[in-house]
């Protein structure tokens, strides 16, 4: 949740995050909850999935999974982000924009693992 570009969590319920989310389109923000699973690990990855819901947005359902990957300077970790919304995003987010947020919300990950990975 902290990785998502305009999003500022504000407290829990339930399980759920609440938080608080920029609509770049809008100019203005909506509130939203987020409810994330505990990641499980498959063979070959680890997968996360979570859903969030808004007044103002759709419901939407979304898998991270971090999978091995050869990198140039030996193992790496590769991401994948797939999302699925119930109803049309355009109202909220045009294409591009979501697009925009999760390439955004990736690369957040990319640096948050990779400095821990030199930390260590």
């Amino acid at each position: 949740v902290d990785l998502w570009p305009g999003v500022r969590r504000v407290g829990a319920v339930d399980g759920r995050v609440l938080v608080e989310a920029e609509l770049p389109q809008q100019r203005r923000s909506t509130a939203a909850t987020v409810l994330v699973e505990p990641p499980r690990r498959t063979p070959t990855s680890f997968v996360t999935r979570f859903d969030w819901a808004g007044p103002s947005l759709p419901r939407t359902s979304g898998e991270l999974t971090l999978m091995y990957a050869a990198g140039e300077h030996g193992p790496a970790t590769a991401a994948s982000l797939v999302l699925d919304s119930e109803d049309d995003l355009t109202g909220v987010l045009s294409e591009s924009e979501m697009q925009a947020l999760a390439d955004a919300f990736l690369d957040n990950l990319r640096q948050l693992a990779e400095s821990r990975s030199h930390a260590a």
